[in-house]
């Protein structure tokens, strides 16, 4: 499959646990998984990367956190030290970096921010310090927003499109940073299969 689904997990391979409803993400470029995970101890992402040959068998699967926000905040840096305030559910693949390494957005509601998620370039051990969280400085015009996801303009430009609780839904150009609000019948908008 190539498309972001939503699931409940009571249990993930190696000892991970997810208590409330998780997003999974899949890779097309190189079938790895990005699992978004709000739990009792640690919220965060881990990515799955397959390293088998049967891809059901949990010892087929290396997993590890490359986001790990044991506590919330508002602080970017580092996939170890970065803080959000926001469900991990609330993330999209928009596109790859010139490394092949996927480029994520996610809405941190409760901070009313729209976050890039992108890998920094390391190879420490610990993946989480190879991954950073940055502020994009794109205004969110009120708390509770979900839903974010990537989509298609018919000009060929990818773009972001999110709704706020009570707002019309809205779409940023992600080359610019321009907004703008979704009416009713709007035209040349296509759903990016990620």
């Amino acid at each position: 499959f190539n498309t972001q689904i939503t699931t409940n997990l009571s249990a993930l391979p190696h000892g991970y646990v997810a208590t409330t409803t998780t997003h999974i993400i899949n890779d097309p470029s190189n079938g790895s998984l990005y699992i978004m995970v709000n739990g009792f101890s640690r919220n965060g992402v881990i990515r799955g990367r397959f390293t088998g040959i049967d891809r059901n068998l949990p010892s087929d699967w290396t997993f590890e956190y490359i986001i790990n926000t044991n506590s919330i905040g508002d602080i970017d840096g580092d996939g170890a030290t970065a803080r959000t305030n926001s469900n991990w559910a609330n993330m999209t693949l928009l596109d790859y970096d010139s490394n092949g390494n996927p480029v994520f957005y996610m809405l941190d509601a409760v901070n009313i921010k729209i976050k890039k998620l992108y890998h920094n370039g390391g190879s420490n051990v610990d993946e989480a310090l190879n991954w950073n969280i940055s502020d994009t400085g794109w205004f969110v015009p009120t708390n509770g927003g979900t839903n974010i996801r990537t989509i298609n303009l018919s000009t060929g430009v990818k773009a972001l499109i999110y709704s706020c609780r009570n707002l019309p839904m809205r779409m940023i150009d992600v080359a610019t940073g321009t907004q703008t609000e979704i009416t009713d019948g709007a035209t040349g908008i296509t759903r990016t299969r990620y």
